[in-house]
């Protein structure tokens, strides 16, 4: 080939990668403010560790190095890597990401789980009342940490102006439909809202790879996990519930309030849109098992 074929082929190609590159450009690029789309990020396995298991693993006065940052403020990709080994299987070179928490907590897809051999409930990050077991090697030092595998539920982090705009409420389940080549809609998706939290869909790998996600996927905040006819807040009963639970409020439910529906036995609630949760009714939804649904307002 000679000089002139090469340099012709050698700006195709640049040109063809660089048009590639413009494609894997990540969502959370993308504008996304003032609608009700969401940037979508894929979480794979990885580990929290609290001080004392970092101690136990690297050594004492062990402080986990940070790599990069991730793109919730103040959390970050750890150089260290562990090795996770259960009844069936292992994975090696697992992440751990920082900072320490207060419980060591390992994040499995259900597929990493079966491979594995353990047991992970599906739950939110923190809960681990009913948390598989697992044992984690950093070299020669290990350790076993009961309580601590989980897969978490697809969630939402949120600002507090992304919430107002949306009028959503830490602790309440959307509906979200992840748009592209395989379109799917998850339901029970947890909105979490803190100041500390920037706006962004965390998904596990299977989830992901069930829309077939890549960086040109889309999500969008569709509505509560139910339609709703009435604009009244409603309580939904339980089945084995006898007699009628506690009038809901319109517009403020309070501690009072939610100990009386979680004596009740009910267990799932509908507001009325603009109705505000506290933080202590949340609290007590959350450890009663009550699911919390609204109506998104359409803009």
């Amino acid at each position: 080939m000679d000089t002139m074929n090469e340099k012709l082929v050698r700006e195709v190609v640049e040109a063809i990668l660089a048009k590639g590159k413009q494609v894997e450009e990540p969502p959370t690029s993308r504008d996304t403010s003032g609608s009700r789309q969401v940037p979508v990020e894929v979480s794979a396995r990885h580990i929290h560790l609290c001080s004392q298991d970092i101690e136990r693993l690297f050594g004492q006065g062990y402080e986990l190095t940070p790599v990069r940052e991730l793109s919730q403020p103040g959390q970050y990709l750890c150089k260290e890597r562990v090795r996770l080994v259960g009844a069936k299987g292992q994975f090696a070179d697992v992440a751990i990401l920082g900072p320490a928490r207060e419980k060591t907590q390992v994040e499995l897809s259900i597929s990493d789980a079966r491979a594995l051999g353990a047991k992970a409930p599906v739950c939110m990050s923190g809960d681990l009342a009913q948390a598989g077991d697992v044992i984690i090697f950093a070299g020669e030092n290990f350790i076993s940490a009961q309580g601590a595998v989980i897969a978490a539920r697809g969630h939402i982090h949120m600002a507090p102006e992304d919430a107002l705009a949306l009028k959503i409420s830490d602790g309440e389940s959307v509906r979200v439909k992840v748009r592209g080549e395989r379109p799917v809609t998850f339901d029970k998706i947890t909105v979490r809202v803190s100041k500390d939290f920037r706006l962004a869909l965390h998904l596990d790998t299977d989830e992901a790879n069930a829309c077939a996600l890549t960086s040109c996927s889309v999500a969008e905040i569709l509505s509560s996990c139910e339609c709703k006819k009435h604009e009244v807040s409603t309580v939904k009963k339980a089945p084995t519930q006898t007699g009628q639970p506690p009038a809901l409020p319109d517009k403020l439910i309070t501690e009072t309030v939610a100990k009386k529906l979680a004596v009740s036995g009910v267990k799932s609630i509908s507001l009325k849109r603009g109705a505000v949760v506290t933080p202590l009714a949340r609290d007590i939804f959350r450890r009663a098992g009550i699911e919390v649904d609204r109506e998104v307002e359409k803009p």
